[in-house]
């Protein structure tokens, strides 16, 4: 006997929730605007996770591209300072056999 009741509360139950009568039937239409002030609470709550989940990907991407662009950076650095030296000047004007090189006779200085 008790479990046929039980069958029957749960297939009432299923039917009200199929019919979108179940708050009325539990008398909790007075708190409908309670009910639907949480879930929108619920929704912006998981919006702004979600945002804010975004925000934390993109500045991790944006901390990782930082790095490289840093690295390369020092490459360059490297390179430039390497090409500029003076040794580096004489090699290239010995390549492209130019006359071009040292002064032997110390410049002269004029003075105001």
């Amino acid at each position: 006997m008790r479990l046929a009741r039980i069958w029957t509360l749960f297939k009432n139950t299923l039917t009200a929730i199929g019919r979108g009568e179940l708050l009325l039937r539990l008398n909790a239409g007075k708190y409908l605007p309670h009910i639907l002030y949480t879930f929108f609470i619920f929704g912006i709550i998981i919006w702004i996770s979600v945002k804010t989940d975004d925000s934390i990907n993109q500045m991790e991407r944006n901390q990782a591209t930082i790095k490289e662009l840093r690295q390369e950076n020092a490459k360059l650095r490297y390179k430039m300072a390497r090409t500029a030296s003076r040794s580096a000047v004489l090699d290239r004007l010995g390549k492209k056999k130019s006359a071009l090189g040292e002064p032997e006779v110390k410049a002269t200085i004029l003075e105001k």
